[in-house]
This record gives C-alpha cells, sequence and structure tokens, in this order.
C-alpha cells in the first residue's frame, strides 16, 4: 500500500438528495464491495452526506448495515451547515480526509480497475483532476474532450466539458468548494472556475470509466439548461468587466513605450 498523510488515500462522495433506503443501501453496497476489493493497493471509503431532514433515514440505513457483513462501512454524515445538493458535498468535502476525492450520485455506477488507474495516475503523474468516458445503461460510449481547448469548445456549444461520475481531483490542488447556492449544475461550475486556473493538470482517460444513468439525466435537462444558463451570466459579468478594465490598461501602456518623459507616472503621483 503505497503511503500517504490523510487517512484515506480517497473518498467517494455523494449525497443522498431525497433516495429511498433500500436504494441508498445497494448504491452504498456496491461501493463498499469495490473499496474492499481494493483495500490491500488503497485505503478508499464512500462518504454518504444527509440533509438534517434525513437524520431518521441515514439512523436507519447505518443500523441496517451495520447488521450485515460488510468489510468496509460508509460514513454517513449529516450536514449540520446547511441545506441542498451543493451544501451537502461540500459538508463531505470538509468533513473529511483524504488526498483524493472521487465523485459520484447515487445513480451511477463504477468499478474497482477504474479506482486503482486513476489513482496511479494521480500519485505518478502529479494529475490534479483526472477523468474519462462514461458508458450508458445501453452500453453506448459517451466520449468526452481530451484536450482545455476542445473542453472550451464543448463549453462554447452549451454542454459540460467534464463527466462528473468519472472524475477524481486532488484535494489540494484547487478550492474544492462547490458554490452552495446552486441547486443544478455545480460541478459545471467548478470546472469553469478550474480552467481559470491554468496551472492545473488535467487528464482525460480514453475510456469508459464508470456507468451513468442517462434517464435521469434527460428528466432534469430543462432545470440543468437553466442552471448552466445562470452560471454562464456570472461568469460573463465577472470577466467582461475584467477583461475591459485589462484592455483598457493596455493604451496608456502603449504610451508609456512611445512617450519618453514618464507623464503617465506623473499623473498617477497626483492622483
Amino acid at each position: 500500500m503505497k503511503k500517504f498523510n490523510n487517512k484515506y488515500h480517497a473518498i467517494i462522495l455523494s449525497s443522498s438528495y431525497g433516495e429511498d433506503e433500500e436504494y441508498l443501501i445497494n448504491y452504498l453496497k456496491h461501493l463498499s464491495e469495490i473499496c474492499k476489493a481494493i483495500k490491500y493497493q488503497y485505503s478508499v471509503i464512500p462518504v454518504l452526506v444527509f440533509e438534517k431532514i434525513e437524520e431518521k433515514k441515514k439512523i436507519s440505513i447505518e443500523e441496517k448495515i451495520e447488521s450485515q457483513k460488510i468489510d468496509i462501512k460508509a460514513s454517513l454524515l449529516i450536514n449540520k451547515n446547511g441545506k441542498g445538493f451543493a451544501s451537502c458535498l461540500n459538508y463531505g468535502i470538509k468533513n473529511s480526509n483524504s488526498e483524493f476525492i472521487f465523485r459520484l450520485d447515487t445513480d451511477d455506477r463504477t468499478n474497482q480497475k477504474r479506482i486503482i488507474n486513476q489513482l496511479e495516475i494521480m500519485f505518478s503523474q502529479e494529475i490534479d483532476i483526472s477523468s474519462g468516458y462514461m458508458e450508458d445503461q445501453n452500453g453506448q460510449l459517451l466520449k468526452y474532450p481530451t484536450k482545455v481547448v476542445d473542453m472550451g469548445l464543448m463549453v462554447a456549444i452549451g454542454t459540460n466539458p467534464i463527466a462528473h461520475p468519472s472524475v477524481c481531483i486532488r484535494r489540494d490542488s484547487l478550492n474544492l468548494l462547490y458554490d452552495k447556492n446552486l441547486e443544478k449544475c455545480e460541478d459545471f461550475d467548478l470546472w469553469i472556475r478550474s480552467f481559470v486556473n491554468d496551472s492545473l493538470k488535467i487528464k482525460v482517460l480514453k475510456h469508459p470509466i464508470t456507468k451513468y444513468n442517462t434517464l435521469r439525466s434527460f428528466s432534469k435537462d430543462k432545470e440543468n439548461a437553466k442552471a448552466q444558463i445562470k452560471i454562464r451570466f456570472k461568469y460573463i459579468k465577472k470577466f467582461t468587466i475584467l477583461t475591459i478594465i485589462l484592455l483598457l490598461g493596455v493604451i496608456p501602456n502603449i504610451f508609456r513605450l512611445i512617450l519618453s518623459n514618464n507623464i503617465l507616472l506623473f499623473f498617477r503621483r497626483k492622483l
């Protein structure tokens, strides 16, 4: 097993978002089996975060899981700092201890090979974010761009450039916290902020590394579209003002190159 400074090499982070008990128990069993299969190579644990109003459900699930023979039990948390999907994810990030974070929704499924491969890459190549292709419930391949320029083009045509169920993120590489004011597309907002930081190393694996349930994505399509529009205008407003300010500042600096009497510095010191 590789040496590491945190309690776990990685967590698999999810939020319950109102699912019923049996569904969540099956999901946790799925993740626990994966964590068990790789425990001699990597220490990984599922982290599932509930809202305060779901406390009874969380306790009931804990009791049912405790009565079963599961080697690696998930960490079940109650979000004490707020409510909403993004707020729950933030609570899980703040209240866990690992070098890396995998992000799955409870209707996604993954495999042990994927976890091992991505952690190997993250360790050996010092990658900040690794992701990959996905496969839907019918076995259809869902491809994603492998270059940052192509990711930008995907953003330009209105789609999400990185599949969040395929990501593994280095905890210390960026500001991981999600925007708690967003009810949808919180991962899209995170990728936009990641692209601004051009020092981050992103690697996309050219094969399916997780199964994605597209049925729910179709049902949430209009809500996601509204959320994306809101996010885009937020950054357009922010960066348009910055762009204008930066461009305007080019003009006086050109004058500084042309003029030899430092007249602009003289005016600046008079302000």
